[in-house]
């Protein structure tokens, strides 16, 4: 059995049409998770951009409460208030936010950690196979060996 010999029985063995079809799978999932990241950045952008003009309309709506106060406690008075809601709706408002990344985090993650998996487990079916074939036939090529050095 000469070295080439060894070469192709690796490569027909190891079958690259399918590591080919493994490749295609494994940058699918890559393109779903990317897509996935894409519309989780594009649902926090939009809500980014809800919350602010609803900021900008409270934002308003405080000046004119505050330009009517009927003296300097009704104005302490509705500051406090106006700026407790802030701290709440912002508590709120970045909860909402990070729930969104969570969700597309974990379904993103989803996608690989379940691709991966699936590689891992057909490259390791692929490994051996490939691996009983080229020992199965590296054992026919030393009997063989044995057989021609012992009949001369």
């Amino acid at each position: 059995m000469q070295p080439n010999d060894i070469f192709n029985t690796m490569t027909k063995a190891f079958n690259l049409e399918a590591l080919q079809q493994l490749t295609q799978r494994n940058l699918d999932a890559f393109k779903k998770a990317n897509a996935i990241v894409v519309e989780g950045f594009s649902q926090v952008a939009s809500r980014q951009g809800q919350q602010a003009q609803s900021w900008m309309q409270q934002c308003t709506e405080a000046a004119k409460s505050l330009s009517s106060a009927k003296g300097i406690e009704d104005l302490m008075q509705q500051q406090s208030t106006f700026m407790k809601g802030c701290l709440e709706r912002s508590m709120a408002n970045n909860q909402e936010i990070a729930d969104i990344a969570r969700r597309t985090q974990a379904a993103a993650a989803d996608v690989l950690s379940s691709s991966t998996t699936t590689m891992a487990s057909e490259w390791q079916q692929a490994a051996t196979t490939a691996w009983q074939q080229w020992s199965q036939q590296a054992q026919q090529a030393q009997q063989a060996w044995q057989k021609a050095t012992s009949a001369k």
